[in-house]
């Protein structure tokens, strides 16, 4: 079960990371350019843009939007206890590469959210809760997860960018009814 948790987890943030504010377009966009203060407009299209890149089971684009000394911090807690990891941009890459190459049926809710821009309009704080149902190929279960995440966003190299990211997940399990199938 470990290496499940670990594998949703990985989705978990990455899925956590955006709310449904606009349409999603076919195609996530670049992280917008850094000229003028920052703004809650801003952050919440990054958000949405972060989302597009995630329904597209995208690390690649994902990792457009985390600057690259970015510090991504995961604790998950699931049947098999605590899981705490601390990863870079590249690390983070990977594992939701390994999280998407597992995971079949998913759906989420995001709600609570809230955007804080400093005083001085540098950076912004996110955070919001996520809920997530998503069944793991080859896995009798159905897994939900209640996360609660922190993203910071700052300018970085002239766009903007996540520089840190801190959620906690909360894991629960229930058998997939087979006969159902």
């Amino acid at each position: 079960m470990r290496h499940w948790v670990s594998c949703l987890g990985a989705c978990c943030i990455l899925v956590s990371l955006a709310t449904p504010i606009a349409p999603i377009a076919a195609q996530p966009a670049p992280p917008p350019t850094q000229s003028a203060p920052l703004s809650d407009r801003q952050i919440r299209q990054l958000l949405t843009n972060i989302l597009a890149a995630a329904q597209q089971r995208d690390p690649a684009a994902i990792a457009t939007y985390l600057a690259p000394t970015a510090k991504i911090t995961l604790i998950i807690n699931g049947s098999t206890g605590e899981q705490r990891l601390s990863l870079n941009r590249a690390e983070y890459q990977q594992y939701l590469q390994q999280g998407f190459a597992v995971i079949q049926d998913y759906t989420s809710t995001i709600s609570d959210i809230n955007v804080t821009i400093a005083p001085d309009r540098k950076s912004a704080i996110a955070t919001y809760r996520l809920t997530e149902t998503t069944t793991v190929k080859n896995y009798p279960y159905t897994i939900t997860a209640m996360t609660y995440a922190r993203v910071r966003f700052e300018p970085t190299n002239q766009k903007i960018l996540a520089t840190q990211i801190d959620s906690r997940s909360t894991m629960t399990k229930k058998a997939i009814d087979q006969t159902a199938q």
